[in-house]
């Protein structure tokens, strides 16, 4: 027995705390692993048998786990318990319905002390560390039907500025963009729904924004957002960037990380090769009441620490989430709740004190970026189903060009001036879940079961041109497109009986086009792609193309070799002799050979040149010639001569290819041929055998008609344009 391995040697925990400590015999082999959990002071934090730990009350207490089979193998945890060590600052909507600054230092216990007053309500908040600055995203809609921001001085909670957010949708999240922002120019990120903001000043707000693929956790939102301080990310052109560190999360519990950066005079936002981590809060029913998410987040730059308040609807609880390296994910701690009523609440800054920082993993960043753009370019405008004026909705469609989404939204609007209405919708929940009801009209009831949602709705002044009364979020189960009835109850107080049947629009899960008939000259071509989630193929024509092999006065287009040549010439891989002229029989050189190779392979940079002395630098087969060389495919006539206008053979030819495949492509070759029916198969060179064999058994080189195969033959322009063709399209 080598002893006993333990996850952790410390652990800190608040008064009323549980946590499982993972220890185990080593090595595995060993035939009892069996462990004995005792505490030394199980007044202060107590173990059962199964190592779960329970945090009674202030001081220390070590766990150790001692194996059954050998008492002199043991390991051990020091507990120590305590408060909170950290002090929360926020805005808070009290029990009494008044808006306040709050300070919570839970080192003193779990009574949190009211600030300053302010005259708004409050869905997000942000404090500029260069100036102190501290803005506020109201709540409530403003007289334009948009979302005010103040600017608010933190001791006093008075306003020193006003402006509008300029966009119907409210402030889920707002954070000081730290790298980006100065005291003269402060500047924040916030976000709404499925939309992140490019820095931007809080009193002067444009709108650029990304959708993030919130959808790779299997989310549907971000919930809550947090500033990470200012970071770097590695740009897949630009390389290491300075970069404003965000962390978002879902509403699946998962921590996000993306990372705001600049490059020639534009934002754009990156996130890490697997951009989320899971955490282990429980299913937190993180929902929108009057249009808000009502959750926030902080984080304590210095140790990674992450601080959640959720509105639970009747309180708001406050959790810890502490990355955890052993099981790479961040375990979730619930510190307390701001007491009866009080809620919600927007954390805006903080301290935590005397805690190491978490031992992150080391970012690795994905070559996917996305650029801010105008936040109307990422919209898509609803377009109203035919209606009267009585019963009309609205629904957002992917375009056919779109990214596919799970998610759908479905706003429903009413008639300009209709003051109240009741509506019943259904749908089909084996296909459908309807997982977000967002109401927009003054008042708005509902009642929702499995395939079936009545709503009702009334606004005291009449509905607005166009005014939605609720929007619905609805997510598809692996399908392109799902019907639903949606039906007109009343009216105005007025009992009607009007339906309309809804077609919602997931969008096609397209695969790549396949070529399943190549394009020539003289007759189109054709692609497919097929949606997996419907199985619909879609067929496309591809167009034929102007004959490339009529621009040189000496190709015929009725010989054996125009659709080669054609090829090689629309793909750039050969050009002319000049004059016009292509010389389809004139004999190809090794210079020219390797050169086309070295086109067909994309051009490499190279960056050192030929040891060959028969090739100077400048002549149009030099880097080609070094290239070859360096990557195995070029062999001289001599250690020191290449001869790169000597003609080249047919055995030298193949040989080259072969070398390409086997080489540079690093592939097996495939096959091969019999080369004993050829009347001078024993003139092959010894060197030149496998390529040769190799060479007729996949279709590169054919014998002539007196039954010769040809290994001394020069090798003309035709037949590389053959060779050429084969090898591009076949390897």
């Amino acid at each position: 027995m080598a002893g006993v391995q333990r996850e952790e040697t410390g652990l800190a925990l608040i008064p009323g705390e549980e946590r499982l400590l993972r220890a185990a015999v080593q090595p595995w082999s060993v035939t009892d692993r069996s462990l004995t959990w005792t505490s030394s002071n199980p007044a202060v934090a107590s173990v059962d048998a199964d190592g779960n730990i329970t945090a009674h009350r202030n001081g220390q207490a070590v766990i150790t786990a001692t194996s059954t089979a050998g008492a002199s193998k043991a390991a051990s945890c020091t507990v120590t318990v305590e408060a909170p060590q950290v002090q929360l600052h926020g805005a808070v909507q009290t029990a009494s319905g008044e808006t306040r600054l709050f300070t919570w230092d839970m080192r003193q216990g779990d009574r949190w002390s009211a600030g300053s007053a302010l005259n708004t309500s409050v869905s997000a908040a942000a404090m500029e560390p260069n100036c102190e600055n501290l803005y506020v995203g109201d709540a409530k809609r403003n007289d334009h039907n948009e979302f005010s921001v103040y600017q608010v001085a933190p001791s006093t909670g008075s306003t020193l500025a006003t402006s509008s957010n300029g966009v119907p949708y409210p402030m889920w999240s707002m954070v000081p963009c730290d790298l980006f922002s100065t005291a003269e120019n402060p500047l924040i990120v916030w976000f709404y729904d499925g939309y992140l903001s490019a820095p931007m000043d809080p009193m002067n707000p444009t709108f650029l924004m990304v959708t993030p693929e919130v959808y790779k956790s299997g989310a549907s939102t971000f919930v809550a957002m947090a500033s990470g301080g200012a970071s770097t990310f590695q740009d897949p052109s630009f390389g290491k960037v300075p970069a404003q560190l965000l962390y978002l999360l879902d509403d699946l519990g998962n921590v996000w990380k993306a990372y705001i950066y600049e490059a020639y005079g534009f934002y754009s936002v990156g996130y890490e090769t697997v951009p989320y981590v899971s955490t282990d809060l429980p299913a937190l029913d993180f929902r929108i009441r009057d249009e808000q998410m009502n959750c926030s987040l902080w984080a304590d730059q210095e140790t990674g620490t992450l601080f959640l308040s959720y509105y639970t609807g009747d309180t708001t609880q406050i959790w810890r989430l502490t990355y955890n390296a052993f099981t790479e994910s961040y375990e979730s701690t619930l510190l307390g709740d701001m007491g009866e009523g009080v809620g919600p609440v927007a954390l805006y800054d903080g301290q935590v004190f005397g805690a190491e920082p978490a031992a992150l993993p080391q970012p690795e960043f994905s070559t996917e970026t996305q650029t801010f753009a105008p936040m109307e370019a990422l919209t898509t405008e609803p377009e109203p189903t035919p209606a009267d004026g009585a019963l009309q909705s609205a629904i957002s469609v992917a375009a056919e060009e779109q990214e596919p989404s799970d998610l759908v939204t479905l706003p429903l609007t009413a008639a300009p001036g209709q003051t109240n209405g009741v509506i019943e919708l259904t749908y089909d929940p084996a296909l459908l879940t309807l997982e977000r009801i967002q109401g927009q009209a003054d008042v708005v009831s509902y009642q929702h079961h499995d395939g079936s949602l009545k709503l009702g709705y009334a606004w005291a002044a009449g509905a607005a041109e166009g005014a939605a009364y609720a929007t619905l979020t609805f997510r598809g189960k692996d399908l392109c497109t799902a019907e639903m009835t949606l039906g007109e109850l009343e009216r105005n107080d007025q009992a009607v009986d009007q339906t309309a049947t809804l077609t919602l629009d997931f969008g096609h899960l397209w695969s790549d086009w396949t070529v399943t008939k190549e394009p020539t000259c003289t007759e189109p071509g054709e692609q497919t792609r097929t949606c997996s989630r419907c199985g619909e193929v879609e067929t496309e024509a591809i167009a034929a193309y102007p004959c490339p092999s009529e621009a040189y006065s000496d190709l015929n287009t009725d010989q054996w070799y125009h659709e080669y040549t054609d090829y090689v010439i629309r793909h750039g891989l050969m050009d002319g002799m000049g004059d016009g002229k292509f010389a389809p029989d004139g004999k190809l050189t090794r210079g020219m050979l390797v050169t086309t190779l070295y086109r067909l392979a994309g051009e490499p940079e190279v960056t050192e040149p030929t040891t060959f002395q028969d090739v100077s630098e400048g002549r149009y087969f030099s880097d080609a010639i070094a290239w070859a060389e360096d990557v195995g495919i070029a062999k001289g006539i001599t250690e020191k001569l290449f001869a790169p206008d000597h003609a080249i053979t047919r055995e030298q030819a193949v040989t080259f290819l072969y070398r390409y495949v086997t080489e540079y492509l690093k592939q097996t070759p495939a096959g091969d041929g019999d080369l004993t029916g050829f009347t001078d198969a024993a003139s092959i060179s010894l060197y030149a055998r496998e390529a040769m064999s190799w060479a007729t058994a996949t279709g590169l080189l054919e014998g002539y008609g007196d039954g010769a195969i040809g290994p001394k033959n020069p090798v003309t322009r035709a037949q590389m344009a053959k060779f050429l063709t084969i090898l591009d399209t076949n390897f």
